[in-house]
């Protein structure tokens, strides 16, 4: 047990809470099936946290905007591919019989559900991480210091004044 603590301290922080998090909604998928819509949410929700954990230390909203592109020119590759390829090739190769085994069962599942759940979770995770990381880089080009609250930072030195009427 302190051996599989040791392991998991190494990581930083963030990365253990992602982790948690994702394995929360993967038991949520797992007891709930992928027949009904709290099933495929903690699916899609799950993705969204792989992603995020992947995509966190990138540093430019480019980066993201190409992972949203990417995820919408590979879906409809993958889907182009399946449908007029692969489809065609098992008819050909196995006859019709074929489409009713479980291999092409199994297949269709992995290329349908990974569409499902990574198609969303990458377009959102992308356009959000170019829509913070530009917020931020505007932000930052505009001269306010992320990380202060206030509107004027320079009213913050003057010396607070009571004036007695």
């Amino acid at each position: 047990m302190k051996k599989l603590l040791d392991k998991i301290k190494k990581y930083s922080l963030a990365t253990q809470i992602l982790t948690g998090f994702f394995l929360f909604f993967i038991i949520i998928l797992i007891v709930s099936g992928l027949d009904n819509v709290i099933g495929l949410m903690a699916g899609i929700i799950a993705a969204m946290i792989c992603l995020i954990e992947i995509t966190r230390r990138w540093r430019h909203a480019w980066s993201f905007l190409l992972l949203a592109i990417g995820t919408i020119l590979g879906a409809i590759l993958i889907s182009g591919i399946h449908v007029e390829i692969i489809y065609r090739l098992a008819v050909y190769l196995g006859g019709e019989t074929f489409l009713d085994s479980l291999a092409w069962h199994i297949y269709s599942a992995v290329i349908k559900y990974g569409l499902l759940f990574i198609g969303p979770a990458g377009i959102v995770v992308g356009l959000g991480g170019a829509a913070v990381k530009s917020i931020l880089a505007l932000r930052n080009r505009l001269g306010k210091d992320p990380s202060s609250d206030t509107i004027h930072p320079e009213e913050d030195n003057k010396p607070l004044t009571h004036e007695a009427k």
